[in-house]
């Protein structure tokens, strides 16, 4: 889940609303790169970056060394798709 700096809590009656604790612990978590970075792109754009600067041939002899279920899990299986 992705956070938003315009979400505002929904406090419903059963329960309490946010104490101060709260509220800094999810100022945190927005800032935080694990709540607001897709791993997927994150992932995509750094293979791109180290792509253009090793060269297609060793980037490819790279991706081919790499376990082929996480190639095949994160689509990274062409440099078109990258």
């Amino acid at each position: 889940m992705l956070m938003s700096h315009l979400e505002e809590p929904k406090v419903t009656e059963d329960e309490e609303p946010p104490t101060e604790q709260d509220k800094r612990e999810d100022m945190l978590a927005l800032k935080d790169p694990v709540h607001t970075v897709l791993l997927q792109r994150f992932i995509h754009e750094k293979l791109k970056t180290h792509q253009e600067l090793l060269g297609e041939q060793s980037f490819q002899y790279l991706m081919a060394a790499m376990d082929t279920e996480i190639v095949t899990q994160g689509d990274f299986t062409g440099t078109e798709s990258i």
